[in-house]
């Protein structure tokens, strides 16, 4: 019972630092610029690849 509740604890970890990396490359990659538009476009392709990532490392 408690490796699982270690396992558990692990998995929890890792989640929070792959959302904890995702936030730090959003940072340097969305609104490098102060034109709305190539913001918009940095934020879309970033979400893109983002969830493109999350749903095949759970497939």
């Amino acid at each position: 019972m408690a490796e699982r509740e270690a396992e558990r604890e692990a998995e929890r970890e890792e989640a929070l630092l792959t959302r904890v990396r995702a936030m730090e490359q959003a940072v340097g990659e969305i609104g490098t610029t102060l034109d709305e538009t190539s913001t918009c476009r940095e934020l879309s392709a970033f979400a893109s690849r983002y969830l493109h990532a999350a749903t095949t490392a759970t497939s």
